[in-house]
């Protein structure tokens, strides 16, 4: 198992990093679109759909990875 990992480490550290950068990349453009919805008074529905077209944006951007 260890020889495994030395021998993948380079890209199992890859893959952890660019996991982390996805997440927090999520996480701010989901706060922004909850900002956006707040300001210009849009009901949770359409924000809600706003965070699907998010998901989907960074599952696309995940897997062109």
């Amino acid at each position: 198992m260890y020889e495994v990992f030395a021998q993948y480490r380079t890209e199992i550290t890859y893959t952890i990093v660019t996991v982390f950068v996805l997440l927090i990349v999520q996480f701010l453009l989901k706060k922004a679109a909850h900002r956006v919805g707040k300001r210009s008074e849009i009901n949770f529905t359409r924000t809600r759909l706003m965070f699907q077209y998010i998901n989907l944006l960074i599952l696309f951007i995940a897997v062109s990875f």
